[in-house]
């Protein structure tokens, strides 16, 4: 229902635009999408300082939701440059400042894939989260 962190937005396509239902069906660069200011984050690893040795990831949405929620599903839309989804996290069961990895993507894979060009509804194999919730990141 919100959003409460974000690494950075492209003018005119503002983070507001990743919230609720989709408003795109087909691939396409529109303004009615979240985009980065800038491509792979100008490069800065914003990993936990723990994981910059083996993890790399530049750009993140943090959102909200008004109601804690037990997860065990979430649809992700991508458009214009797909298929770049490197992690799912949500606050840990023990420590709620702590984040705990429910989808990590093989980072090789990642540097496989170039920008794919599809519109892409993505629902990633996310471990069953067993307590509820109130926010979730996606990389």
């Amino acid at each position: 229902t919100g959003y409460a962190g974000f690494s950075s937005e492209y003018v005119g396509y503002e983070v507001a635009e990743a919230l609720g239902k989709p408003q795109l069906t087909v691939y396409g660069n529109s303004k009615e999408a979240w985009a980065p200011s800038t491509v792979n984050g100008g490069c800065v690893n914003r990993a936990a300082e723990a994981e910059r040795a083996t993890h790399f990831y530049t750009e993140f949405l943090e959102f909200t939701f008004d109601t804690p929620m037990y997860m065990n599903t979430l649809l992700l839309v991508e458009n214009y440059g797909s298929d770049r989804v490197a992690r799912v996290l949500v606050p840990s069961d023990r420590d709620p400042a702590q984040w705990k990895p429910i989808y990590v993507r093989n980072l090789r894979e990642l540097e496989e894939l170039d920008s794919v060009h599809k519109f892409t509804v993505f629902a990633p194999e996310i471990c069953d989260v067993l307590w509820p919730v109130d926010r979730v990141r996606v990389e």
